[in-house]
């Protein structure tokens, strides 16, 4: 039996599901670290250069964020469900994931979209690259309206990500909306930015190794975007405070202008109610006259019938 739809939402609920903290991870060449001396395992996690402690994370995605011109919204299920089965899968799919990153995690495989932008492929590319990023794997599908962006400052968790698509994908095709409008999941592309550089990896060889079956597909379509985007530069970090101040004046702008509509139509309010008072009068004096000019009519009608009864009996 599926679960109720704000489960299905989250997909998978998060579960511990390794003891040991950390591990050195064995070599693999289809996602490794890149160092001076050639590819290698990420080891202990020891290297400063791949931490992620010493940034701050949240900065990073909210200048990706900026820079597509994005937002956050919540991808839900209305009054439906992922059918047991798929959510299994995704739960195995999970245990996989934690696997082969080498870490204990409470990978949370939920349907939060941290960076949701109203743009094709193509136009996230551009960003991206006026921006200085270097993309990894580039987006061909021109069909896609909505694109989908999970933003990894910390590149050890890319297959993290590619997990988190795969979650979406499922939602997507059961019917999933963003604010009451069901996204078409033939038109909605995904891209994963990372901060990090010092990584090789093959997303296809990642997703099948994994079991990441929708991931493949994507690939596949040419609707999956990657891209190393160290930092937005501070050039164009100016350029969208810039672009978000000139917006946040508009907005202000169209506020003050509403205001003043308003007021004028406040001030408006008793002249119309004087102008409504003075034509209801108008229109009673002009009632008033009218049957005063009826009842003299009649009058005057009267005493002609009376005159032609006189005439009538002096010549009879």
């Amino acid at each position: 039996k599926a679960p109720p739809a704000a489960a299905a939402a989250a997909a998978a609920a998060p579960r511990k599901v390794r003891t040991q903290a950390r591990r050195p991870l064995p070599f693999n060449p289809i996602f490794c670290r890149l160092r001076p001396e050639g590819p290698g395992p990420f080891s202990e996690f020891t290297d400063s250069s791949m931490d992620g402690e010493e940034y701050e994370e949240d900065i990073y995605e909210e200048d990706i964020t900026k820079l597509l011109d994005g937002k956050s919204v919540m991808l839900k299920l209305e009054g439906a469900a992922l059918a047991e089965v798929e959510l299994e899968r995704l739960r195995l799919c999970r245990d996989q994931i934690v696997d082969y990153i080498g870490r204990d995690a409470n990978l949370s495989i939920g349907a939060q979209v941290g960076c949701y932008c109203a743009a094709s492929l193509q136009r996230v590319e551009s960003e991206l690259l006026a921006a200085g990023a270097k993309i990894r794997l580039p987006g061909a599908a021109e069909d896609v309206e909505l694109v989908l962006v999970e933003v990894c400052a910390d590149s050890r968790y890319f297959a993290a990500k590619l997990l988190q698509i795969e979650v979406w994908v499922s939602l997507l095709k059961e019917g999933a909306s963003v604010d009451g409008n069901v996204l078409q999941q033939a038109r909605v592309g995904f891209a994963i930015v990372f901060k990090r550089a010092a990584i090789q990896y093959d997303p296809l060889s990642i997703a099948n190794l994994n079991s990441l079956n929708n991931v493949a597909e994507l690939i596949e379509e040419g609707r999956l975007l990657t891209a190393f985007c160290e930092e937005v530069p501070p050039v164009v970090a100016k350029e969208l405070m810039q672009r978000q101040h000139e917006r946040e004046m508009q907005l202000k702008e169209l506020e003050e202008q509403l205001q003043r509509q308003q007021e004028a139509a406040e001030q408006l309010k008793p002249r119309q109610q004087e102008r409504a008072a003075q034509l209801e009068e108008l229109m009673k004096q002009l009632m008033q006259r009218q049957q005063k000019t009826e009842m003299q009519l009649q009058k005057v009608q009267q005493q002609l019938a009376e005159i032609l009864a006189i005439l009538h009996q002096s010549h009879s």
